[in-house]
């Protein structure tokens, strides 16, 4: 019966350390991330991250910008073309079950000034960790499109 307890408690030592070296890792991974993402402009309430953008093309050629990125790069699907803008999906990885992206756009004398965000696709997510602001920067880095960020 002793070795039991003994065991049930170096069990429960060890699940202990492990969920606080996860934690860590976590919390290390999260400050990285938002670091870099507010340091471009992404602003961040809860689990959606947002940017104001502004580019010299029309939607038409944004839209044929990202079909064709679509096309190339499998870590993205499912676009939906939108009279005034397009969502798409960002497939999952280990850290997310994925995000979604939507751009809105308005068009302005001098091109297009638009806003995109992104929220994870699993509507219950409590924590991002930053993942939305970095999915949605490396997908307005990967259009081929000159784009300025604006704050």
């Amino acid at each position: 019966m002793q070795e039991l307890a003994v065991i049930a408690s170096i069990v429960f030592g060890i699940l202990l350390v492990a969920a606080v070296i996860l934690l860590l890792i976590l919390s290390r991974r999260t400050t990285k991330t938002r670091t870099a993402t507010q340091t471009r402009g992404v602003q961040t309430k809860g689990t959606e991250a947002s940017l104001e953008f502004s580019s010299r093309e029309d939607l038409q050629t944004l839209q044929g910008h990202v079909r064709s990125l679509l096309s190339s790069n499998h870590r993205y699907a499912d676009l939906r073309e939108l009279p005034n803008g397009f969502t798409l999906r960002v497939k999952g990885n280990f850290w997310t079950l994925g995000t979604t992206i939507e751009c809105t756009v308005e068009p302005v004398p001098e091109g297009l000034r638009g806003q995109a965000t992104a929220q994870p696709r699993l509507k219950t997510t409590m924590v991002d960790y930053g993942q939305s602001g970095k999915e949605l920067l490396d997908f307005l880095d990967e259009i081929p499109i000159d784009h300025n960020l604006t704050k």
